[in-house]
């Protein structure tokens, strides 16, 4: 890889491309040679296509990438609806298929409904399980939909802000989320922090598709239990492990995070 990691790149302001479906814009950022194979990234709960920056070019050089906003509907099993139909206008062809915290939770729940679109799944930051999630987060969130939007956005950037403060270039990544979330509405936050909530059984995805995990041994989102489970979950998937990285990998470290996105995808089966 010859790509440079800059991270002025998440406080530019990006041009986003733009594709209209039903009623909504969906944003992403594309890269990189349409000869090469398609790779789609999702975004966790606080980010959107930008947050990939840093690792951006660097996939561009082996893949056609394109990079994700999120398209705010209420249910994972409606938004992964709106997910195939966008995906099948833009790209057609099967594709790896990242998402990272939230973003691989909806994944995980595309790949079960629509295995055939996809050449590999990468499940990054998450969890095949929300149990112990739901326990911690969904009082919080309920309390949330009576508070002031000003109030949700302190205490989602608070969070944070606690789990980046420790690495170099902090500064950096701070100022993007705070850029991030106060543009957003305080019923577009609430949706995605709602996917990471529902009742829903964890993904039955098929044994032929390609998958690799990508954990954060000290992640201070995704809890050490659950970060197991999905380890268990997944016995025949390829694991990529990373320590000193929290939450934000593809920020704190996006050279591993990059080289072992394209040597896995390099080696996963092509249809």
């Amino acid at each position: 890889m010859n790509a440079s990691f800059n991270s002025s790149c998440l406080l530019d302001t990006p041009v986003f491309k733009q594709l209209n479906l039903f009623s909504k814009t969906i944003k992403y950022l594309e890269y990189g040679s349409s000869d090469n194979p398609p790779l789609v990234l999702l975004p966790g709960t606080g980010g959107d296509a930008q947050i990939f920056c840093r690792v951006l070019p660097a996939l561009a050089e082996q893949h056609h990438v394109f990079a994700f906003s999120h398209i705010h509907v209420k249910g994972v099993k409606t938004v992964i609806q709106l997910w195939n139909k966008a995906l099948q206008e833009l790209i057609g062809s099967p594709f790896h298929l990242l998402g990272t915290s939230v973003g691989g939770w909806l994944v995980q729940h595309y790949a079960e409904q629509y295995p055939d679109t996809l050449q590999s799944v990468i499940i990054a930051n998450s969890y095949a399980d929300n149990t112990v999630l739901k326990a911690k987060n969904k009082k919080p969130a309920l309390l949330a939909r009576f508070l002031p939007s000003f109030l949700v956005k302190k205490i989602l950037l608070k969070g944070i802000k606690a789990s980046l403060e420790q690495y170099p270039e902090s500064n950096i990544f701070i100022k993007y989320f705070e850029k991030n979330i106060n543009q957003d509405t305080k019923r577009d936050l609430l949706i995605r922090v709602g996917w990471n909530l529902e009742n829903l059984q964890s993904p039955q995805l098929a044994s032929t598709l390609s998958k690799l995990l990508i954990i954060s041994n000290d992640d201070p989102v995704i809890p050490k239990e659950t970060r197991h489970h999905l380890i268990e979950y997944y016995p025949n998937a390829e694991k990529a492990f990373l320590n000193d990285a929290g939450h934000f990998p593809y920020l704190t470290k996006p050279n591993d995070y990059a080289r072992i996105i394209l040597e896995f995808t390099k080696n996963s089966n092509v249809k």
